[in-house]
């Protein structure tokens, strides 16, 4: 068996290391706002403030985010960087649909695989990040492959590199579990 991966945990241990739990519960406050306002920068974007607004209205309607947005619990951590790594890769992918195709990594692709790293360093369930990271990946170099062979090639190596740095990203959890359990 093996231990837990601990970002956000750690983020209320240097929390609790410079004042009391206080600072660790406004912490986890502050990873809910990011929640609510990234929610508003993809309706923004993608179709309106209002879009976003409301859809943050559902997400903290749900009893169970309101009762762990009261606590110093992981989900609300694990939810802001599933979100930004989800938004991220959205960036990505409108970036290679309106140039085409990048032959190397663009932005949007870098901080995808960034905070799916983070989104797995908080939670484990995190890993389908990964797994639906890569499947769009590979989705769109199925799709782009009747174009060009070279479209392809380009595609797939970016998703080994969203996997590369996803992986890269979580090692240190994993590392500290094999060190500690004898598995990650």
């Amino acid at each position: 068996s093996s231990s837990f991966t601990f970002l956000v945990q750690m983020l209320y241990g240097i929390a609790l290391l410079l004042s009391n739990e206080t600072l660790a519960k406004l912490i986890h406050f502050v990873l809910g706002l990011g929640v609510l306002f990234t929610l508003l920068a993809i309706g923004k974007r993608y179709a309106s403030i209002t879009v976003g607004l409301i859809a943050g209205v559902i997400f903290f309607s749900v009893p169970m985010v309101i009762m762990n947005w009261t606590v110093c619990g992981v989900e609300i951590g694990s939810a802001w960087y599933t979100l930004l790594a989800v938004y991220s890769f959205l960036l990505y992918l409108q970036q290679n649909i309106e140039q085409d195709i990048q032959r190397s990594p663009n932005k949007g692709l870098i901080m995808a695989a960034v905070f799916t790293g983070f989104a797995c360093a908080t939670k484990y369930p995190a890993f389908f990040t990964v797994v639906a990271g890569i499947g769009l990946i590979i989705y769109e170099a199925f799709t782009k492959r009747k174009q060009n062979k070279q479209i392809f090639v380009i595609t797939l190596k970016q998703a080994i590199i969203f996997g590369v740095i996803s992986g890269f990203v979580l090692s240190p959890w994993l590392l500290k579990n094999f060190i500690f359990f004898g598995n990650p």
